[in-house]
């Protein structure tokens, strides 16, 4: 069968790492794929023909339910995956979305209400969709209504891309047998790219700074790029964006993460820090919950209110969880 996949927005972060992880299981598997996407083709499959092509805001959603028409007819295929969240407007024999942006349930903003109006009235339920956790489906079918199907499909942590070397200053390696607790630096790394994205409420990473007082054995790598006019705390050190084995070199180089987000799909950076063995401290969201009642208790995941009971939290000595049973590793590739 030939098969579209839709991807043209997947530029970065868990979107590129989701399409790629979706791809690795798709290889040579009887089908042809063909794909579009802005990431080179970097997969060794004789059944992948690539057409490199990048979409960025609403450009994507007119994309995805019009214009990737032309490729379906170019390519005769007769099934498309999207991964932007809506899908083809038009007749299409097998139609399958993969949804991960939660805030298009729950945005007051502009561009969230248009995919809402999208997804309603656009032909979008005539789709089978792919939700990754129960919490989402459920609010999806709250919000927008019944698609055709729904499948639930975690999609796993794939941390063996790592081939380890520090990216973090050799000054605050925190590897060395010979700090003490007055000279180490102990690093949390912050994944928030986009430092004016409300929704990962950057503001309570610079009141829980704030709270710190003088301290300056602790520092915080935010994977954003540095505002012009930085103004933030010294102990701030903003790496720009990453590549993902970067980021998950630099995740390694770390302590801790920080996750303060209000709303959460798979938030992979979490994931990706149990899986290193290193402690989550997470803002404490419905999200959250949703995590614990798929996995059950997750150890190294540590729920916080707000910044004081954080600094009350932090035991420098006890950033390195035990090796536990990792469910949430294992992603479903099956759809």
């Amino acid at each position: 069968m030939n098969i579209l996949i839709n991807a043209t927005a997947a530029k970065e972060g868990g979107a590129e790492t989701i399409v790629k992880n979706f791809l690795e299981h798709k290889k040579n598997d009887g089908n042809d794929y063909y794909i579009l996407a802005p990431f080179n083709n970097d997969f060794n499959a004789d059944n992948f023909f690539w057409k490199k092509k990048s979409t960025s805001g609403f450009y994507t959603t007119l994309f995805s339910v019009f214009f990737v028409f032309f490729y379906i007819k170019l390519y005769k295929c007769e099934k498309i995956y999207s991964f932007s969240n809506v899908n083809c407007f038009f007749p299409v024999k097998f139609k399958i979305t993969y949804f991960h942006n939660y805030l298009i349930l729950i945005s007051p903003g502009l561009k969230f209400k248009l995919l809402r109006l999208t997804l309603r009235f656009f032909n979008q339920l005539k789709a089978s969709f792919v939700f990754q956790t129960d919490l989402v489906s459920r609010d999806f079918l709250h919000v927008i209504g019944n698609p055709k199907s729904i499948l639930i499909r975690w999609p796993g942590v794939n941390i063996d891309m790592v081939n380890f070397t520090s990216n973090l200053d050799t000054d605050t390696d925190t590897d060395t047998d010979t700090d003490t607790d007055t000279d180490k630096k102990y690093k949390f790394l912050i994944p928030i790219t986009d430092l004016k994205n409300k929704n990962k409420n950057f503001e309570l990473i610079t009141k829980i700074v704030e709270s710190m007082n003088a301290n300056k054995n602790v520092l915080f790598y935010v994977t954003a790029n540095e505002p012009l006019d930085n103004d933030y705390d010294e102990r701030f050190i903003f790496l720009g964006k990453l590549m993902p084995n970067t980021f998950l070199n630099t995740l390694k180089s770390c302590d801790a993460v920080i996750i303060t987000s209000y709303f959460e799909t798979a938030c992979l950076p979490l994931f990706e820090a149990l899986a290193f063995n290193k402690v989550a401290f997470v803002f404490n969201r419905d999200y959250v919950q949703s995590f614990i009642e798929m996995f059950g208790n997750i150890d190294g995941l540590i729920r916080f209110d707000d910044e004081k009971e954080l600094l009350a939290l932090f035991e420098f000595n006890k950033y390195i969880h035990a090796e536990s049973e990792k469910k949430f590793m294992i992603g479903n590739w099956e759809f």
